[in-house]
């Protein structure tokens, strides 16, 4: 039984004061899965202030009528963090891969 099936990874390195955090979250998201997703975001984004995060999130962040993109754009808001990917990323024309930074970071992505 897999309770956390939200896979992470974390680097900093040496040189620079950023980190960055690669995520996938397998489909099917459940409200535990989410749930969990959220639990880590906060608590990365929280000890973490200059992070960037990318990965497959398999959440149409394009489709505004999904609950699960109403409840990330909801955390992403909550914890000042902006989506810079702007485009579809899936054959199907959703927006799944995403790339987060604080949204007061000084950072220029594009």
């Amino acid at each position: 039984c897999i309770t956390n099936p939200l896979e992470s990874l974390l680097c900093k390195p040496s040189h620079t004061d950023l980190t960055f955090c690669l995520c996938y979250l397998p489909p099917p998201i459940t409200l535990n899965t989410f749930n969990n997703f959220t639990s880590f975001l906060t608590s990365t984004t929280t000890s973490t202030p200059n992070i960037i995060i990318l990965g497959d999130f398999n959440i149409p962040y394009n489709n505004t009528s999904n609950s699960h993109t109403t409840e990330l754009t909801q955390l992403l808001a909550d914890l000042s963090l902006q989506q810079h990917i702007n485009t579809p990323t899936h054959q199907a024309g959703n927006t799944l891969d995403l790339l987060l930074a604080p949204q007061n970071s000084p950072l220029s992505i594009s």
